[in-house]
């Protein structure tokens, strides 16, 4: 069974250790968006989830409120609080360092789980080159505040994660997207991933349904 994974844009069990912060890849599209962070001032602008009360309830609040407030929730992302994302599984991502934040003006508006390891259920997809675990870095509920979408912040992110695996030695970054959820396979594509299989996974909040495996890689 699989918890739900996917992006408005899983694996909890990777045994990593904890790290610092047929595919054509348009690296040019990531190199651009780098480039645009460095001339606006905002290099790195992702903060990592301390273990603490304070950040656990302002992210799980966070995403109660793009859940509640997202067009086309429903139909795209499907996301369920409760079921997908769940408290436990935020919770997980916050212990071993794997939860990052964007704030604005003191707000959170965008949050993401990025873990630099792959687990098990990658094994079976067809990638486009095979790796190691350790050598995979993967993204995790990745949203936006309502009011942000469609301003560039979701691009922004994931360039930023793009970077941190390099960064950490990773050779590709890979996601996995409910195949309902076009929104979130156009800003991955816009980018240069490539989308490499299709996985039909049960998860709680929709049942058994297809995955897009999408891949980027250095």
């Amino acid at each position: 069974m699989r918890e739900g994974m996917d992006s408005m844009t899983h694996n909890e069990n990777c045994p990593c250790k904890k790290t610092n912060v047929n595919v054509m890849v348009n690296v040019t599209n990531v190199e651009n968006i780098t480039q645009s962070l460095k001339d606006r001032g905002r290099v790195k602008f992702l903060k990592r989830c301390e273990s603490s009360d304070l950040d656990f309830n302002k992210i799980t609040e966070f995403y109660k409120y793009v859940i509640n407030n997202t067009k086309g929730m429903s139909e795209c992302g499907r996301w369920i609080y409760g079921q997908h994302p769940t408290d436990e599984m935020i919770k997980s991502y916050i212990d071993s360092d794997s939860m990052y934040y964007m704030e604005e003006d003191g707000n959170i508006i965008a949050a993401v789980a990025v873990t630099f390891c792959q687990g098990e259920d990658y094994h079976g997809v067809h990638w486009s080159k095979n790796f190691h675990d350790d050598e995979v870095a993967v993204v995790h509920i990745l949203c936006v505040d309502p009011k942000k979408q469609k301003g560039g912040i979701a691009k922004e992110v994931m360039a930023e994660i793009v970077n941190m695996a390099k960064v950490n030695n990773k050779k590709a970054v890979r996601l996995d997207a409910l195949c309902c959820n076009t929104p979130a396979h156009r800003l991955y594509e816009s980018i240069g991933f490539k989308k490499c299989d299709v996985q039909n996974w049960y998860a709680s909040n929709t049942g058994w349904i297809d995955f897009y495996m999408y891949e980027y890689d250095f």
